[in-house]
């Protein structure tokens, strides 16, 4: 991928994420985030059950403006979808 190209989808483990570092995350979010064309979506998959609180509000905080839903399945992994708002 290079900046020059458009992105419909990115598909993202959450523990990529969790790995980086509050500021590290922010910046690869922000740059996906503007590489995305409108209506193309972003998830964040496999985000352990019961650790998530703190990672899906700042999913959510990052993703203001774009149309944004998390699949719950008890006791397993959540999922975060993210779709850019067409302009």
């Amino acid at each position: 991928w290079t900046r020059e190209a458009e992105l419909q989808a990115v598909v993202v483990p959450a523990a990529a994420l969790k790995e980086l570092s509050w500021s590290d995350r922010q910046r690869v979010i922000e740059v996906l985030k503007s590489a995305t064309v409108d209506g193309g979506v972003h998830l964040v998959q496999s985000i352990a059950a019961g650790r998530s609180s703190s990672t899906l509000s700042e999913l959510e905080s990052r993703y203001q403006g774009w149309s944004v839903s998390v699949e719950h399945v008890m006791g397993e992994a959540e999922t975060f979808y993210a779709r850019k708002e067409l302009a």
